[in-house]
């Protein structure tokens, strides 16, 4: 803030909800300026939000944080996606048009609760949502619109992170033979998730033209959210997976079953499947039937890595093949070279679950 004379009038200039510099003026004396000034220091130090910004509301700062300040930190698309789904299907429904100086601590913890006991979400997802409100509030404390945070007085209970299954050899069968009774058409995906470790992004984007037969392998080349295809996670995670046999005759029926469609895993229009309809609708059937107990899409991706380790592929062979950015699993003393590990990886996923 500045407190400047204008000819026979004094003002005073501070930077409102939206980033734009505001010039109060008017003060017929540097007296009442200085008032106005200092009656916004107070508002500071007690966290409230200078008067002239009473008419700014939560859906103000959203729109700042979806509409400038998202582009100035050049996000992924599909982040911006997520993030607009949360504000625009959660976030706004919930606070309406409250008054952003008006929101207190009870009304994000009452956030909290909804979160929680109305909408049934993960503790998870409970925090992510409740760092996505204190980062949009946190934008007009930086941009001196407010003085205080009161997203950061509430605590979520921590988040306990459940830890990863492993399916043995023997639940994987059971699986399988599942899946071909309750979603057949399913089988070419769970079995390519068992077999390479994909995610479930890089399986819907997965395109006949990263697959190639004649030389026994798999080129992730993209990943996907809802309807989009993008990059995939980190840079790392553009890699080449070995097909082995077993897979390879399962991927050569698909090919013929796909058609004329790009997609090696399409919906029934020959387009890219939804990522939340695999879950919803192909996965969650099969898991709830093999009568195995719960496990997860992504526990897939640990039974893939976990099946090669225990079965003596080295761990640095598993970090590539797995897209990881850093070392999960760091056993610096294997030697082995990279063709005869990836060989290696053929002959165990070839042999671990005997189905044919």
């Amino acid at each position: 803030m500045s407190i400047r004379r204008r000819g026979k009038t004094w003002q005073v200039d501070y930077t409102d909800i939206t980033g734009k510099r505001v010039r109060q003026s008017g003060f017929k004396k540097k007296e009442d300026a200085e008032i106005f000034y200092a009656q916004a220091r107070v508002n500071k130090s007690q966290g409230i939000s200078n008067i002239l910004d009473k008419e700014l509301t939560l859906k103000d700062a959203c729109d700042y944080f979806l509409n400038k300040y998202m582009q100035i930190k050049n996000l992924k698309h599909k982040v911006k996606e997520e993030y607009t789904r949360v504000i625009t299907k959660i976030i706004l429904p919930f606070f309406g048009n409250a008054k952003l100086y008006l929101i207190s601590k009870k009304d994000v913890e009452d956030f909290i609760l909804y979160l929680k006991n109305d909408r049934l979400l993960s503790s998870a997802s409970v925090v992510k949502y409740k760092i996505l409100l204190g980062s949009i509030i946190e934008r007009q404390v930086e941009n001196e619109a407010i003085f205080k945070n009161v997203v950061k007085q509430v605590h979520c209970e921590s988040v306990v992170s459940r830890e990863a299954r492993a399916l043995t050899p023997q639940e994987v069968v059971k699986l399988f033979e599942t899946c071909k009774k309750v979603k057949p058409n399913f089988y070419p995906m769970l079995a390519t998730a068992v077999y390479t470790g994909m995610r479930r992004g890089e399986l819907v984007a997965l395109m006949w033209e990263n697959v190639d037969f004649a030389n026994n392998c798999i080129n992730v080349k993209y990943s996907a959210y809802k309807e989009n295809l993008c990059s995939p996670k980190t840079k790392s995670s553009n890699r080449k997976f070995i097909i082995p046999s077993c897979l390879k005759k399962i991927l050569k029926e698909q090919r013929i079953k796909t058609g004329s469609s790009k997609y090696v895993f399409p919906n029934s229009k020959g387009e890219m499947y939804l990522g939340d309809n695999v879950f919803n609708r192909l996965f969650l059937p099969v898991r709830n039937a093999c009568g195995i107990g719960h496990f997860t899409f992504k526990d897939l991706r640990h039974t893939f890595s976990t099946s090669l380790v225990t079965n003596g592929v080295d761990p640095k062979t598993v970090q590539k093949l797995m897209g990881h950015s850093s070392s999960v699993i760091t056993l610096d003393v294997y030697t082995h070279s990279l063709q005869t590990s990836y060989k290696k990886v053929g002959d165990v996923l070839n042999n671990l679950y005997q189905l044919w």
